[in-house]
């Protein structure tokens, strides 16, 4: 009896945990409808924009708006690509609905599906191709479409050219790889990724501008590294190296690039192939050399401790790093020291010891940055539980 009593127990919980499951899933779908809905239902204010590079900014915010509500909603976790591919075709049955009763709406909804289709990519990009070339016929067939503005085709031809540039802060936390694009129609820009590195290589922004150095300058302004060197540059193995999933602490400049973000890599990628350039490798870090450099700085400054801890440090400090040198911002460090005492227990003798071995670390890394002692001691004391102030945190995270 005890047995099928808690046999019982085990299927109320377990059809409790479904139910509550449908439910979320009724959330996410409803949330994502109402998106599909927004983005169809404002589609005619799209027809008073006057180029490509418009057309697709209005459509990625839009995109990044009905992201923000489902973030806000905690669904960081919903099936954001597979809406993005019912929306594709959502669209176009819309569109191709308004050019069978001649309805004016075809030409918002035109623009809509260039919008998208100038973002997406993967599968979704042949999608999308395939979409617009669908609804192109049926305006034809139906007389309709002969007025549109030529430019509306290069919102989908866009391609690198294959100049590239980076800008990195002094930490090495924030940086920025931006590339030259053309429409193949003679007009240029350069679009700018700006990625957080303090804990994996994250999307946090960006965008489409006139020149280099315009996009410089924005990139400065929101990291508050205002001495960083813009450098051309053809490696580019930091933008092989960012997660392109959704977090859920995203920023609205964030959502907005989500799609494009990838779309503008893959042209990246698609110029490596045309101009016959290999794809960067992820970069790689000699962890015995760099353990073997931090215990010589340690016993230069009378500092003991076990060798096993020492590469347990490096390791960990090492995880991210994208150049020759580790990463040292405060950003960093407070995801260092929260991640420890997260996998810690409060009574472990060695999380003491481990936190005080990474304030080492991170004066070790600092001065090899070329830090300023008060920088350095900002470190220190954020590895030791201060606070992160949200001036070390710019724009990565909503906070």
């Amino acid at each position: 009896m005890q047995l099928q009593r808690e046999l019982d127990r085990i299927d109320d919980i377990d059809a409790k945990l479904r139910d509550l499951d449908e439910r979320a899933d009724d959330l996410v779908r409803q949330i994502l409808q109402r998106g599909t809905a927004s983005l169809i239902g404002a589609a005619g204010d799209l027809t008073g924009l006057a180029g490509p590079r418009e057309i697709e900014d209005a459509v990625a915010g839009r995109l990044g708006d009905e992201l923000s509500v489902a973030l806000a909603a905690d669904l960081a976790r919903a099936p954001f690509d597979s809406w993005f591919e019912d929306l594709l075709d959502d669209v176009q049955n819309a569109l191709l609905e308004a050019v069978e009763k001649r309805e004016d709406a075809w030409r918002g909804l035109l623009r809509l599906l260039y919008g998208l289709a100038s973002v997406a990519s993967g599968e979704a990009r042949t999608m999308a191709e395939d979409n617009l070339a669908n609804a192109q016929m049926q305006l034809r067939r139906s007389g309709l479409g002969g007025d549109e503005p030529r430019w509306l085709r290069s919102a989908v031809r866009v391609r690198a050219t294959g100049r590239t540039w980076r800008l990195a802060d002094r930490a090495g936390g924030m940086h920025g790889v931006l590339a030259e694009m053309d429409d193949r129609s003679g007009a240029t820009g350069v679009y700018l990724w700006m990625i957080d590195a303090c804990w994996g290589a994250i999307d946090c922004g960006g965008g489409w501008f006139d020149d280099a150095d315009a996009a410089a300058r924005q990139w400065r302004e929101q990291t508050r590294a205002v001495d960083a060197e813009l450098v051309e540059s053809d490696d580019l193995a930091l933008l092989v190296q960012v997660d392109p999933t959704v977090k859920g602490v995203e920023t609205k400049a964030a959502t907005d690039e989500f799609f494009r973000y990838r779309r503008r890599v893959e042209d990246v990628r698609d110029s490596w192939k045309r101009l016959g350039r290999p794809e960067p490798a992820p970069a790689r870090v000699d962890a015995d050399a760099e353990a073997a450099r931090f215990g010589d700085w340690l016993a230069q400054h009378g500092v003991e401790a076990a060798e096993s801890l020492v590469r347990e440090v490096v390791e960990e400090g090492c995880r991210y790093q994208l150049g020759e040198v580790a990463i040292a911002s405060a950003h960093h460090a407070s995801f260092v020291q929260s991640y420890l005492t997260d996998v810690s227990s409060p009574d472990d003798p060695e999380l003491p010891v481990l936190l005080d071995l990474f304030a080492h670390w991170f004066r070790f890394v600092g001065a090899r940055r070329g830090l300023s002692p008060r920088e350095i001691d900002r470190l220190v004391d954020v590895m030791h539980g201060a606070p992160l102030a949200d001036d070390e945190c710019p724009v990565a995270f909503a906070r």
